[in-house]
Formats: C-alpha cells, sequence, structure tokens
C-alpha cells in the first residue's frame, strides 16, 4: 500500500525534518482530497497522485516538484480551491 514513508525512504541524501513534513501534509492533503474518487479498474485514485510523486523522486525531484506532484489533479477533480492550496503550500507549488 502507498506510504508517505515509503516514499521518504526513497529519496536520496538527507532528508530535512521541513521537508518531510511538506511531503507528509500533501501526502494527506491530496489522499483527503481524492478520498471517495476511483479509478475505472475500481481502486482509489490517490494511487495516481502516488505514483506520480514516486516518480519524482526516483527522478531526483526536489521537494516541492515532489509535493506539486501529490496535488497535480487537486484543482481539476476536487473542491479544492487555487487560494487554498497558496494558503497551505505556497504560490511556487501552485505554479509547479
Amino acid at each position: 500500500m502507498a506510504s508517505v514513508e515509503e516514499l521518504i525512504k526513497l529519496m536520496s541524501g538527507d532528508v530535512s525534518n521541513e521537508d518531510k513534513k511538506l511531503i507528509e501534509k500533501a501526502y494527506g492533503f491530496a489522499e483527503r482530497a481524492h478520498k471517495e474518487q476511483k479509478r475505472l479498474s475500481g481502486e482509489p485514485y490517490f494511487i495516481h497522485v502516488y505514483e506520480t510523486a514516486k516518480i519524482l523522486v526516483k527522478l531526483g525531484m526536489d521537494t516541492q516538484t515532489i509535493v506539486a506532484g501529490f496535488l497535480h489533479d487537486v484543482l481539476e477533480d476536487t473542491d479544492a480551491t487555487e487560494e487554498e492550496l497558496k494558503k497551505e503550500f505556497g504560490e511556487n507549488i501552485v505554479f509547479l
């Protein structure tokens, strides 16, 4: 099953506590936002955004890019607003 700990373990080098907290926050936000959504296969939609973030980790992307991966479908597929995302994660992550 998808876990934030798995992603953090995949990250190269030391991961700061600040980065861990931001990734955990994005994981939780995306999981809640997509809670009721299912893929055509019946799997939770969250698996898609989790796997997106996992690919970004494996590519060695920075924390903000990984967080943007978790959140990339939130605006188009959920009730979350751009203002809410900016407040929670900042303008740069919303831009990404």
